[in-house]
């Protein structure tokens, strides 16, 4: 009776210490420039990679570093993307400062850095349209046209990012420059 009270103890404390570490979120804090970013357990990648593209872009861009840490509050595990990646990784934008984001397994570290610097674009899109209401943007006719023109300003965001990094990636295609 006391050995299975034990095991059945070991499994409860087992399996709770296994919900624990995959449901508690990272806090990346940088108290010096005001940046505090919350990053979500999940399967589909580690918290440490997505807190090693943040410091990538600290430390390799600090104008887009200031911009991630104005707009972008939490990464999340990307569930309410769309499931058609652009190049290798799920990433968009959605309610409430929340980027989500699924990359595959062996992304780079600056491939996701690359896709923080292109959705917090985003973000400051989304910012500029709440801020100066333009009220044909969401116009049938216009909707789409105004939606290419954004994604693809997000996309030479992330280019740019990238060029000044060193790397040979290039986006929307994700082919590498020869």
């Amino acid at each position: 009776m006391i050995k299975s009270f034990l095991k059945f103890t070991i499994f409860i404390g087992i399996s709770y210490g296994l919900y624990y570490w995959y449901s508690s979120p990272l806090v990346y804090v940088d108290p010096e420039n005001g940046c505090n970013i919350v990053i979500e357990q999940s399967f589909t990648y580690k918290q440490r990679e997505v807190k090693k593209a943040i410091e990538f872009i600290k430390s390799n861009s600090p104008e887009y570093y200031k911009k991630m840490c104005d707009y972008v509050k939490v990464v999340d595990n990307g569930a309410l993307c769309p499931n058609s990646p652009i190049g290798r990784v799920f990433a968009c934008v959605h309610s409430g400062w929340s980027v989500g984001f699924k990359p595959l397994a062996d992304s780079s570290n600056e491939e996701l850095a690359s896709y923080l610097v292109h959705e917090t674009c985003h973000y400051q899109e989304g910012r500029n349209r709440r801020d100066n209401p333009d009220p044909t943007y969401y116009l049938t006719e216009n909707y789409e046209n105004n939606s290419a023109k954004e994604q693809q300003r997000c996309f030479d965001e992330q280019n740019k990012f990238l060029e000044k990094v060193g790397s040979p990636l290039r986006y929307p295609y994700a082919k590498r420059n020869k």
